[in-house]
């Protein structure tokens, strides 16, 4: 039964992929090969997040600590990228966790549904607007976390790799 729902779904992203698209940029060739397709493969880094990187050496050989903040996420804010499991495991280990505080930098369409699920749980999690990866607000933490054990080109990752 799976494999006979693959091959449908298969030939039904192929029908609409015809019908409605006039060129699809495929980030990875590890996704499905699709009519009027091109692999764009996403490489390179913002040269404002290479400049953050210069700027964090340049504290450091000043003596200071250039991380001042504990951890944060910064992402859409859909059970799909991993708020379950972020959910499940902070309340898990809420005595673990005790002092520990994540920021949450987010949007999205389960946002309100998520950040309920976090205060009926009583978890430490600060829900802020969403902020461009490059805003200076964000230089300062130690850790970025990311949920999602889905994502097969995490570029909000590679973005953070300061």
């Amino acid at each position: 039964m799976i494999k006979l729902a693959i091959i449908l779904m298969k030939h039904i992203n192929n029908w609409v992929t015809r019908a409605y698209c006039n060129k699809v940029v495929r980030l990875s060739a590890a996704t499905q090969d699709l009519p009027k397709s091109i692999i764009c493969n996403v490489h390179g880094v913002n040269p404002k997040l290479l400049k953050i990187g210069e700027n964090i050496v340049a504290v450091r050989e000043l003596g200071q600590k250039p991380f001042t903040k504990g951890a944060y996420f910064l992402g859409k804010m859909v059970w799909a990228k991993g708020y379950e499991e972020l959910i499940d495991l902070s309340a898990k280990h809420k005595a673990d966790l005790d002092g520990f505080k994540l920021d949450v930098f987010q949007n999205g369409e389960d946002a309100n549904e998520i950040q309920s699920a976090a205060r009926r749980l009583d978890l430490n999690l600060n829900f802020q607007k969403i902020r461009d990866h490059a805003d200076d607000s964000l230089h300062g933490y130690k850790v970025f976390i990311n949920p999602s054990i889905s994502d097969m080109l995490c570029t909000t990752t590679a973005e953070q790799g300061k």
